[in-house]
This record gives C-alpha cells, structure tokens and sequence, in this order.
C-alpha cells in the first residue's frame, strides 16, 4: 500500500496498520455494546500479534491485509472491503417498488466497487416490462465522486427503464476525478468518468432495443457485466462475477458464443466480465 507522501509501506508499517485496525474496530464495539474494555490487556494481546504477524507466524486474509487499518473501513466503519464474497439473487425483482426492481442491480455494482466477488442467479427471475424512457423533457443527474453514486447511477438509468412515464436521464460527469487522481478513502487510483459513461450508453442502447418486451436472463447478465467492467477500468481487476443461470435458456447458455454473439464477446464485449454456470439436475443430461 502507498503512503500520503507516495511512498510504499515498509513490512513493519503493514502489521502496525492492520493491528491498528484490527484493535480499533474491538474496542468501538466494546464502547457501541456498552462492554468492559481493558486497554492494558488490549495492548499486551496487539503487541503480541504484531510480533507474530511481523515474523510470519500469522497473517490476516488477503482483503485484511490489504484494507484493514484504511480510513474507508475504521474512520467510515465500512467494513464492505473486508468482504471476500457475496451473492445477489433477481428472483423478486418487480415493479411493485422502485427498490424492488433495481436494488440487487445496485447491490452486485456496489459490492463490486468495493472488491468484493459477487455471485448471481437469474434462474426464475422476476418479471418486468421494459418502456421508452421520454426524451421529451430529459432530467439531469450529477454523479457524485463516489463509490455509492456509481452504483447509484445504474439504478436511476434502470428505474427509467423498468417504470412507465419516466424521463431521459442525462448523467452529469463533472464532479468525477480524472483518470490517474489517486483515491484517498481506499488507496489507488481512479479510472475517471469514462467507464462509467461508457456503461451508461452501452446499457441505454441494450434496453432501448428491446422495449415492450419483458426483461431476460441475458438482459441482466449483460446489466451485471457491463457494471463489473465500468469497476475493472482502473488500472487493477476490482470485479469478480459468477452468474447461475437455468439449463433452459439457449440465450444464457450461449452468451459466450462468438458466432451466436460477437458482439458481446468481441474486444470491446462484455461477456467475459462473467464465469457462467448452469444449474441441473443428476439426471439432465449435460
């Protein structure tokens, strides 16, 4: 991990932040849960796991090492980047409330954002019927420099989508950093707003082909993927998706079938943004 003063952390500086951290994060949740808190066997129990994490008799997971001790985790207490794995089922997704249709849309770009590998099923997915979103009276949306508001942003371009009567949303970039502009809550650097608009138009252009029509399993496999490759540009890989799908879509089954799909596998496709399974049963044959 680099340094305010650009720099890299020594081996050292790693275990003290992590052990920071670690022990930041136990003695919030003593104060939070009115527990007792003993700051001198505290200190005596951090001393000794930094000296057995500094000779390698222990190490955190990958994602502790990497983000415990970070502002983003003790100062915020977003402990989303401490998370290996997640999953996000479509299977209630409906019209009956805004939430209901685009949150798990929301949830995979935002756990995506924050490094997290995130698992899908499409199998028996919910219905929804696809409308023209007015162009007539379009409506502005700022898209904040933030996590949150990336994965934000998807919803409100889907919301226009899944809803009748909705404005054209046009997506407001200037509060993005450049690409290149380090990233100071989790450390990096940032990819600036072009994937994101990139996702925007590509998503736009997929949806507004298929209106009246009802949304399908490729449809939200291709919604996953483009989110997870607006997160990969970046200079790092920050997306990890696994999608299930059933053994009785053909569409499902070939989204990676170059002559069935070029587009979606050449360069510029998103297919690949995926590993895709199927499920079946024994006694299917496969």
């Amino acid at each position: 991990m680099k340094k305010e003063d650009g720099t890299k952390e020594r081996w050292h500086e790693t275990c003290a932040r992590v052990i920071n951290g670690m022990f930041s994060i136990l003695k919030d949740h003593a104060k939070m849960n009115g527990t007792h808190w003993n700051g001198a066997k505290a200190m005596s129990s951090a001393k000794e796991a930094y000296d057995l994490m500094f000779r390698f008799r222990w190490t955190p997971p990958g994602r502790g090492l990497e983000n415990m001790g970070k502002y983003v985790v003790n100062g915020e207490r977003n402990a989303a980047m401490l998370y290996n794995c997640s999953v996000v089922s479509f299977e209630k997704i409906s019209v009956s409330s805004v939430n209901a249709a685009i949150r798990p849309f929301v949830l995979l770009m935002e756990q995506s954002l924050n490094g997290i590998g995130v698992g899908y099923t499409t199998i028996n997915h919910g219905r929804i019927v696809l409308h023209e979103p007015d162009a007539a009276e379009p409506v502005d949306w700022v898209v904040q420099d933030t996590r949150e508001s990336w994965a934000e942003s998807l919803g409100v371009l889907l919301e226009s989508y899944f809803f009748p009567n909705r404005s054209k949303v046009n997506f407001v970039y200037d509060l993005i950093r450049p690409s290149g502009s380090p990233l100071g809550r989790s450390g990096g650097q940032a990819s600036g707003p072009e994937p994101l608009r990139r996702m925007h138009i590509k998503i736009s252009e997929l949806l507004s082909a298929r209106v009246g029509e009802e949304l399908r399993d490729l449809d939200i496999m291709d919604i996953c993927n483009l989110a997870a490759k607006a997160v990969v540009a970046g200079g790092k890989r920050r997306s990890a998706l696994l999608s299930l799908g059933s053994m009785d879509s053909k569409e499902f089954i070939n989204a990676k079938n170059w002559e069935v799909y070029p587009e979606r596998c050449g360069s510029d496709g998103w297919a690949h943004l995926s590993n895709n399974s199927v499920q079946f049963s024994g006694s299917e044959d496969v």
